[in-house]
């Protein structure tokens, strides 16, 4: 396809976007960008911070309503789950921290109800389960950041190989025409 065009874009299935140029019979080729790998941390940040002090905002006042006793803390939860889509994966232990500070918060102003040592499990469950949701999704995050890189290496090595390979069959057909 290259054979009669100056330059192509080239994008395979992979969302490789490679500049393929033909430049008196040698291919020479830009360095691939990942046009996908932020499939699920496209969204801007300053999209995100409305919709992620609408869910603080929610989830403390379902949890001011509640009387002490109930889980009311469990439901932060949700808010450390939009760290995902934040660009920055140190977001999502910041938005931990906030939701530990609110299921604090929560405890100190919610009606009165429960049995206090009950009222502190169910606190501390809560922050089990706020941090242990952090952790999972930072985890996750930079297991899927390394896993981009090397499929970006193992593209790259592939181009670099097919490259070489047009080369060879170039000098070999030249060289069996001399």
């Amino acid at each position: 396809f290259v054979s009669s065009v100056n330059a192509c874009s080239v994008i395979n299935k992979s969302g490789i976007d490679a500049i393929v140029t033909l430049n008196t019979g040698n291919y020479f080729r830009r360095e691939p960008q990942i046009l996908a790998t932020k499939q699920t941390t496209d969204v801007s940040a300053h999209k995100l911070i409305p919709v992620t002090i609408v869910i603080a905002v929610a989830v403390l006042l379902f949890d001011l309503l509640l009387p002490l006793g109930i889980a009311g803390g469990v439901p932060y939860v949700t808010l450390v789950i939009a760290g995902w889509w934040y660009p920055d994966r140190k977001a999502i232990f910041l938005l931990a921290a906030v939701s530990s500070v609110l299921t604090i918060i929560g405890y100190y102003f919610s009606p009165e109800g429960g049995v206090w040592w009950i009222v502190l499990i169910n606190r501390f469950y809560a922050l089990f389960a706020i941090w242990s949701t952090a952790t999972i999704l930072w985890l996750a995050r930079r297991d899927r950041a390394r896993l981009l890189q090397n499929e970006e290496a193992l593209l790259v090595s592939k181009e670099k190989a097919e490259a070489a390979n047009i080369t060879k069959t170039e000098f070999l057909s030249t060289i069996s025409h001399e």
